[in-house]
């Protein structure tokens, strides 16, 4: 017994003690039973038919002892206890004492030897190992102390102790032992000492205690109930007992009879019939079958289910794994103690370390996929959860009748209850994270991702010698079918195959892993992102992290890898709302209410999962507004858009129906990169094969204008723009629509990102395809294009078409069709087209060799071209000066002019802050020559004024206020202007028209003010007066070159202001001197100019500054207008010379020599004007002396002549 005690203190760890625990109580009990039957007198060993005298036992305990020490076979006095051959047949033998004999029928057999070996009947033998010919030289060569050899118990324990010594032991040995073993477990004394040390859970589990004996079953039953017995002493002994039971296949309870023939079908183990191809170490039977349990009938799985589940409290049961990983222990878990499944959870924790045994690697992973088919077989994970397990009702039965115990089934009920608020213990919660975390690291221990995909592992991710995630991952990124296409490198529209089953299989990891609820149970992702979350996410815990970092996926601190990895896990997550736990959290009452989704995080039916659906359901009934859904629910549904948005991958709808196309149109990966595919399809969209595509990508563009967080690529470059420019409107929680309003009007700002630019360029240039991308202009306008331009649906047609109709109704004072919203919202699509002509692609197509031809180096942008165009009028192609003025005369209605609004920002806000968009110009043209006023506005200012006077549409307040007038005097100047230039500029011809009737006092009020007023301005500066302009073109060149400014496009331009009334004065000079003639064209709109003074001293500036003050003295009673003032002055020049201001009145006389010079060569326009100028002519006699012999000789030839026609008789004039 000391030799036993001093083997037991030898064993390094705790935990190997239970192989000499049965050892130690052998030598106990013998040494007890010694005593108390020293004066027995030994058994008789008689022929079979002899009789065999009864033991005379004194005590019961003292029997349970004896029992267990005489059926251990072995010990101090073990060997020398007669066993009698009637005592319940020892050992499972018959007459004789064969502990290898199977049944009582069969031939006797010695103890490991051959068949047919008889021993003499009425023989005598003890059993011992280790002189056993069968295992005496396996026993000297690898137990090489004698204490050990002369104890059956410690013979085992030395065989047994380790895998090399293991596999050294030779088969006749290892026979020996599995036999010696087999029987010791149906030795009656055993059962019978263990009746008296159970007694009281025999009495608990009667399903066992009725058990026949002999037969080996009845500990294996009471094993099965091991983790229900709290008898201290009963569960010791069942705990060393296990270690026999759990030796070999066949001494598990029903083990033989339910898996007899998948160990033969799997050759996992020998039935007695010597197949040398078999494994000879019966202890591997169960491994052996372990790793093929998904093909096993389920009786033996379950068998063998629960034989990993006994096996879970100690790491050391699971002999095949003790044996591979004692190195592994020593250096990983030396500290950690047996039981309770530590020192497995220890190993499945340094699993993937690299200093890890390969075999204890395999064998680790073999039981982590038993725990996936019984989550029991995780002794540590089980008991703390057992109570949450219970009361949330999660080990539901299967149709069979059992409990369903799967890994996913059990871990997915726990997840439910935490999302449903329920509260579950922090062990078990703890438990479940490291559970989960385990399930990311290796893609084996999930049987249905082995089997599932098998095929894709073995094409995609390097057959899988990728651990630590890392092949979990390769899947996940194959699994999305646009990132196979982008990996097969081509433009074919076809992607590699990728089964729905593995998908499936995927899709089931990712709900039972929740790595949205903690980033932390993915270390691939962890590690790839560790950077990026100590920079921008430190804060956001492990339940916020993941959408963190989605938020911040393109912030400066974004790695690649980590981007890549983030997004792997996304691709699932989008797919399933229940995986995204914000939105859940915060979706889940609407998503019930309106989407039919289940109460339950985890369905309890596995044919209803409506996931997929619910997100894009939610979406719907967001934009319903009959709807009401709450805030919170709503904030998570645009975040969640936003996320999507950022590749077309996390769109799982876009994405399905756009395959074919993003194979077709972007490949390119250069241009049509990650992040970038939405572009690409909304740049190609009207080739586009796909319908439902189509349809998608419209519907998509439609929210991204209404949401810019939508348009990644835009918020990618403009967000600190935004911030810089739109500040105001981000205080006062603007729509998106405005802010996008924002961007375009500085867009050209010299602080402007040139990427933002871009982004904000390609907005507007995607909103043109659909007038329904514009969010604003649809909501505004919708009703209006219905009504007016429901043919049309390109924006650029809507927006010609509404336009057209606004110009019309506001030229002709007529009511507007289109509502003020509409027109409001069309004002600014207008602006953005005069901006590029980019964003104008009618006019671009017009206009192309034009501008090929006269505006190279100019930009698109900043209304460069469009502005080249308009200087170069007179040289484009029809279609293209066409066109152009369409454009301006849509600016000048509307109030769109972007060079303006651009140039003069600063003199608007000054001058013109309260005025309309239209009511601009004219408040910055009367407050032009304001100190201080912008140079650059001011020549805006100037040339816009200048196209005004080419044409009255150009001027809408002069349109307005001479509507009646212009029908009345110069109907037929239009209608000339029509037959000779459709749709063109009037040159100035109709303005020219009222002008002279200015001249003749005949306008109405309203237009007679703004004929005065554009008279005025071309006293000032001569290009305002188109109409003389092109008139004085030669004498203008030959007379008056010296004040000319420069040339411009062959056109004479002046500078304003710096040559003042230079070249008008210069040209009435030459009209006096006669070197222009008074009859022609030139001379007659010279004499207009100098006859328009006439009217009114005000439209003279010259004059009207220099005769100031006498005006004051003279004329400060007398109204203005109709010339009344100028006749006073007239008056007071021939009454009062000499009291006159010099210059006023040299000034006033040099006009006066005009208008009489004007006035008297100035042609008729009409019959009165003739009858005047005739009677005020000094030839008059002679005139009216020619007159006079014209109607005369008219008059005699008509008397002399007679009739000229036919007369006709009285006959037939009464006929």
């Amino acid at each position: 017994m000391v030799a036993g005690i001093r083997r037991v203190k030898e064993i390094k760890h705790p935990e190997m003690v239970f192989s000499h625990f049965i050892l130690f109580y052998s030598i106990f009990f013998c040494a007890v039973c010694k005593v108390n039957t020293a004066n027995l007198p030994p058994y008789e060993v008689k022929n079979n038919a002899g009789n065999v005298p009864n033991p005379q036992i004194q005590n019961v305990n003292m029997q349970a002892q004896q029992n267990l020490a005489g059926a251990a076979g072995g010990g101090a006095n073990l060997n020398n206890i007669p066993i009698h051959q009637d005592i319940k047949k020892p050992f499972g033998m018959g007459n004789n004492m064969n502990l290898g004999q199977q049944h009582d029928n069969q031939p006797n057999m010695v103890l490991g030897g051959q068949a047919g070996q008889q021993r003499p009947i009425g023989a005598r033998k003890n059993i011992m190992l280790s002189t056993h010919p069968d295992c005496q030289e396996d026993v000297e060569a690898l137990c090489n102390t004698d204490n050990l050899r002369k104890n059956n118990f410690a013979v085992l324990d030395c065989l047994q102790a380790d895998i090399d010594i293991q596999s050294k032991v030779s088969e006749k040995c290892q026979n020996l032992i599995y036999h010696y073993k087999k029987n010791l477990t149906k030795d009656d004394r055993f059962e019978s000492g263990a009746s008296e040390v159970c007694r009281t859970v025999f009495e608990q589990y009667p399903e066992c205690r009725d058990l026949p004996s002999g037969k080996g079953i009845r500990i294996p039953c009471l094993i099965e109930q091991m983790d229900n017995i709290t008898d201290r002493n009963c569960r010791k002994f069942l705990s060393k007992m296990a270690n026999i039971v759990f030796g070999d296949y066949q001494l598990v309870w029903h083990f033989h009879e339910n898996c007899a023939v998948d160990i033969e079908k799997n050759k996992c183990g020998r039935l007695d019939d010597g197949d040398a191809n078999k494994p000879h170490m019966q202890g591997k039977t169960i491994l052996c079958l372990s790793k093929k349990l998904r093909s096993l009938d389920d009786k033996c799985k379950k068998q063998v289910l629960r034989v990993a589940e006994l096996q879970s409290d100690d790491y050391h049961l699971d002999r095949p794994l003790y044996y591979a990983c004692r190195e592994a222990r020593e250096t990983f878990c030396d500290m950690v103690h047996a039981g309770g499944g530590k020192v497995f959870d220890c190993l499945f924790k340094h699993k993937n370390d690299p200093s890890m045994p390969d075999e204890c690697k395999e064998l680790i992973t073999v039981r982590q996929q038993l725990i996936a088919e019984d989550v029991r077989v995780k002794k540590s994970f089980f008991e703390a959860c057992r109570l949450d397990i219970k009361q949330n009702h999660c080990l539901r039965t299967v149709p069979s009748g059992d409990e369903n115990t799967e890994r996913s089934h059990v871990l997915l009920c726990l997840e439910s209850a935490l999302k449903s608020d329920r509260k579950l213990s922090g062990q078990c919660v703890a438990e479940m994270t490291q559970l989960r975390r385990s399930l990311m690291e290796d893609y084996q221990i999930t049987p249905e991702i082995v089997t599932r995909c098998e095929l894709e592992i073995n094409k995609f991710c390097n057959r899988g010698k990728d651990r630590e995630g890392k092949t979990l991952h390769c899947l996940m990124e194959h699994a999305n079918a646009r990132e196979r296409q982008r990996l097969k490198g081509n433009n074919q529209a076809d992607t590699p195959e990728f089964s729905t089953q593995c998908r499936a299989a995927l899709e089931n990891l990712m709900k039972e892993a929740d790595i949205g609820s903690d980033f932390t149970v993915d270390k691939v992702l962890a590690e790839a992102c560790a950077e990026v979350l100590q920079n921008d996410c430190k804060d956001a815990g492990k339940e916020g992290a993941v959408n963190c970092l989605m938020e911040k996926v393109d912030s400066d601190h974004m790695t690649d890898e980590c981007e890549d990895r983030l997004l792997e896990i996304q691709y699932f997550i989008v797919r399933d709302f229940r995986l995204d736990a914000d939105l859940y959290k915060a979706c889940h009452r609407d998503a019930v209410a309106h989407c039919n989704a289940p109460e339950e995080w985890n369905t309890k039916d596995p044919t209803v999962d409506l996931s997929p659906m619910v997100f894009p359901c939610l979406y719907r009934h967001m934009k319903d507004e009959d709807i009401k859904m709450s805030k919170k629910c709503v904030h998570e549904i645009h975040r969640v858009m936003r996320r999507r948005a950022k590749r077309i991958d996390l769109e799982p709808e876009i994405e399905q129906a756009c395959l074919k196309d993003l194979g077709a149109y972007c490949s390119d990966l250069e241009h049509y990169g990650k992040g970038k595919e939405m572009e690409c399809l909304q740049d190609n969209l009207d080739s586009l094969d796909d319908e439902e595509c189509v349809k998608m990508v419209r519907e998509f563009t439609e929210d991204q204008d209404e949401d810019l967080d939508l348009d990644t690529v835009l918020m990618r470059a403009c967000t600190p723009m935004i911030k810089k420019f739109c500040e105001e409107l981000l205080k006062h929680d603007a729509q998106a629509g405005d802010v996008m309003d924002c961007l375009v009007e500085n867009k050209n700002h010299h602080e402007m990102n040139s990427k933002c630019k871009a982004g904000i360029e390609h907005h507007q240039v995607i909103q043109l395809k659909d007038y329904r991308f514009s969010h604003k202009f649809k909501e505004a306008c919708k009703r209006d294009v219905e009504d007016n331009c429901k043919d049309k649906h390109k924006k650029t047609e809507i927006v010609s078409c509404l336009s057209e109709l606004v110009r019309d109704a506001t030229l002709k004072e007529d009511k507007h069709v289109i509502s003020d919203a509409c027109r409001n919202q069309l004002r600014v699509e207008v602006l953005s087209r005069s901006e590029t002509i980019e964003l104008d692609p009618e006019l671009k197509l017009m206009c192309q060799p034009s501008i090929n031809k006269y505006c190279q180096g100019k930009h698109a942008g900043n209304s460069e071209v469009i502005e080249c165009l308009k200087r170069h009028a007179k040289d484009l192609t029809k279609d293209c000066h066409q066109k152009i003025f369409q454009r301006e005369i849509d600016e000048a209605v509307q109030g769109a002019d972007y060079l303006l609004f651009r140039e003069c920002k600063q003199m608007i806000m000054t001058y013109c802050k309260h005025k309309d968009h239209g009511d601009v110009f004219e408040c910055l043209k009367n407050s032009m020559n304001s100190d201080g006023f912008d140079s650059k506005c001011r020549g805006v200012v100037l040339r816009r004024a200048m196209q005004q006077t080419k044409d009255y549409r150009l001027n809408l307040n002069l349109a307005k206020s001479c509507r009646l007038d212009i029908p009345k005097f110069c109907k037929d100047v239009v209608a000339e202007a029509k037959r000779e230039e459709s749709n063109l500029e009037y040159e100035g011809r109709v303005i020219n028209c009222l002008k002279i009737h200015f001249i003749k006092k005949e306008l109405s009020k309203e237009c007679h003010i703004e004929i005065k007023s554009l008279i005025k301005d071309t006293k000032l500066d001569i290009n305002m007066d188109p109409v003389l302009m092109h008139a004085c073109e030669s004498q203008i060149r030959a007379y008056c070159h010296q004040e000319i400014g420069d040339m411009e496009a062959n056109q004479l331009k002046f500078s304003p202001h710096d040559t003042g009334d230079k070249v008008q004065i210069c040209l009435q000079e030459k009209y006096k001197e006669g070197k222009v003639s008074q009859t022609s064209v030139c001379g007659r709109e010279i004499a207009r100019t100098i006859e328009e003074a006439h009217v009114d001293i005000n439209i003279d500036p010259q004059l009207h500054v220099a005769c100031q003050q006498d005006l004051m003295r003279w004329c400060h009673d007398i109204d203005s207008g109709e010339g009344k003032k100028m006749s006073c002055l007239l008056t007071v020049l021939e009454d009062y010379p000499d009291k006159m201001k010099a210059k006023c009145s040299t000034l006033l006389a040099q006009r006066r020599t005009l208008w009489e010079y004007a006035a008297k060569y100035a042609p008729a326009e009409s019959l009165s004007d003739l009858s005047q100028q005739v009677l005020s002519s000094p030839a008059k006699n002679y005139l009216m002396g020619v007159l006079m012999t014209i109607i005369g000789i008219i008059f005699i030839v008509g008397i002399t002549c007679g009739r000229v026609t036919k007369r006709v008789t009285r006959e037939q004039k009464t006929k």
